[in-house]
């Protein structure tokens, strides 16, 4: 019933005849078919539930049992248990005690090697960024691979910071896969 309202509507909308082909006239109308729309909102809800460690409608899942989606692989929101600034976190600031017009940059590093060897089942992850008039850009280096980030002029130094970490992440993930 359903699609034949929307039928006719778009029959309407575009002046097509009634004999017209549904294909042609959700063409002339730049329209998808009703069944792809339905499973791609269904694809987008059952995202949506499972990033919301939500379950999902039995129905969901029957319309979607023939296409090949996978909604395992979504990241799950998890509530935090304890406020940030309650975590224990670890910041070495050694390096913080040279001054940087007094210091050579072999001194730099040796102590960022004497640093790096007390943490040898660690992945390294270098980031540098910077935002000028012209653009904001970031590199990522992360094992042999190199990912550069171009974002948008408006961008913060915060948007650029958030960007690098999200694509280390990234990088760190898929490499333990």
């Amino acid at each position: 019933m359903i699609d034949t309202v929307h039928n006719t509507g778009l029959r309407l909308v575009t002046g097509a005849y009634r004999s017209s082909p549904i294909p042609s006239v959700l063409n002339t109308a730049g329209e998808a078919p009703l069944d792809i729309r339905r499973v791609h909102s269904s694809m987008l809800l059952t995202t949506r539930c499972t990033q919301k460690n939500l379950e999902v409608l039995t129905q969901i899942t029957h319309i979607l049992k023939g296409i090949p989606f996978l909604h395992v692989d979504v990241i799950r929101n998890e509530a935090i248990h304890a406020p940030p600034w309650l975590l224990n976190s670890y910041i070495n600031r050694e390096l913080s005690e040279f001054s940087k017009n007094d210091t050579i940059p072999i001194i730099y590093n040796q102590h960022l090697h004497a640093i790096i060897s007390d943490f040898h089942n660690y992945t390294e992850i270098y980031t540098d960024g910077s935002k000028m008039e012209n653009g904001v850009g970031a590199v990522v280096v992360f094992q042999d691979h190199v990912s550069m980030l171009r974002l948008q002029n408006f961008c913060s130094i915060y948007t650029l910071k958030f960007h690098m970490l999200w694509t280390s992440s990234k990088e760190n993930v898929y490499s333990k896969q």
